[in-house]
């Protein structure tokens, strides 16, 4: 019986009798769970139903094109959710708008929808915790905010001439300086803080709680969806490495030719045309698109620096093209 009144439910719902149809078969399902003893009620409620229906509905014919009742019965015997078939019955222009022709294919996109709506109910998504809130990184510090925002400019303004402007990389070292020194002292104050190195730790535990489970997920996701590909990506990254190593056995240790930020940039400058010609090369190959990234931002360079143990100026940033 709840079968039944949970299908003229979703018939009502395609011939428009959306609210009070569903109301009425809410409360006679609800009706029907709870009061077994005395079915009177029950019945004259299921009798008001119908008639509401056959009021609603007055050509039932064009109803059962849009969507056999008997199709609808079958449906839900087949442990379809009333609230998935009536969905499917409301979004059929949607569905062939979509070239979804087939009833499994619909079924499937409901699935889907509805998993996502139920997901966030079930599943809310969560604050960062405290240990990361509280924390303050050096690129989140009011004090280097100015400095950080000028050198950034000025490395647009000497990049947008390819780095050849040589008045354009004064005004880029003048700018340099005063943050290179501010971060400097911030990473000086840093060292002296003894607890920071107790909060780094719960940082790091924190960090890998939250955002490994993410990666993970994405890693699985992709690997679902082109697994042909992974294979492919798993075996080239195995010869890169094995190339790597080889090279760094034999003493040839990938880093900058000069320790000097604006060497740096110049070397990028030399090189990053081959690297982009090389690029689009392999894009035109693959049916890709490439657009050229930015050289790395200086306040980016300038962490690895100041911060990473041996880092010999700039040495080892190895990407300022990417």
């Amino acid at each position: 019986t709840i079968r039944k009144f949970h299908t003229i439910t979703v018939c009502s719902h395609a011939a428009g009798g959306v609210c009070l149809v569903a109301e009425m078969a809410e409360e006679l399902v609800s009706d029907l769970r709870e009061i077994a003893h005395d079915p009177e009620p029950v019945a004259e409620k299921a009798e008001d139903l119908v008639t509401e229906v056959k009021r609603i509905t007055p050509e039932p014919e064009p109803i059962k094109m849009i969507f056999p009742h008997e199709k609808a019965e079958a449906l839900i015997d087949a442990g379809i959710s009333p609230e998935q078939v009536t969905a499917l019955v409301r979004w059929s222009d949607g569905f062939k708008s979509f070239g979804i022709t087939k009833t499994d294919g619909k079924l499937r996109v409901l699935s889907i929808l509805f998993d996502l709506k139920i997901k966030p109910e079930k599943h809310a998504i969560k604050p960062l915790p405290d240990e990361l809130n509280d924390f303050t990184t050096i690129s989140e510090l009011s004090v280097l905010s100015e400095p950080k925002q000028k050198s950034k400019h000025a490395l647009q303004d000497w990049e947008s001439t390819k780095f050849q402007d040589e008045t354009l990389r004064k005004v880029f070292t003048d700018f340099v300086s005063p943050l290179e020194e501010s971060m400097s002292m911030e990473v000086l104050k840093m060292k002296g803080d003894k607890e920071l190195r107790y909060q780094l730790v719960k940082v790091l535990v924190a960090s890998y709680d939250c955002f490994n489970p993410v990666y993970g997920a994405l890693w699985e996701n992709v690997k679902m969806t082109d697994g042909k590909g992974i294979d492919r990506y798993m075996g080239m990254r195995q010869r890169f490495r094995d190339s790597i190593h080889a090279s760094e056995v034999a003493g040839h240790t990938p880093q900058q030719g000069s320790e000097d930020l604006i060497d740096l940039y110049l070397s990028y400058a030399s090189t990053v045309v081959i690297f982009d010609e090389k690029m689009k090369e392999i894009a035109s190959k693959t049916g890709a698109t490439w657009v050229l990234a930015p050289a790395k931002q200086v306040f980016r360079i300038l962490e690895k620096k100041l911060l990473r143990r041996g880092a010999k100026g700039v040495m080892k940033v190895c990407d300022a093209g990417r």
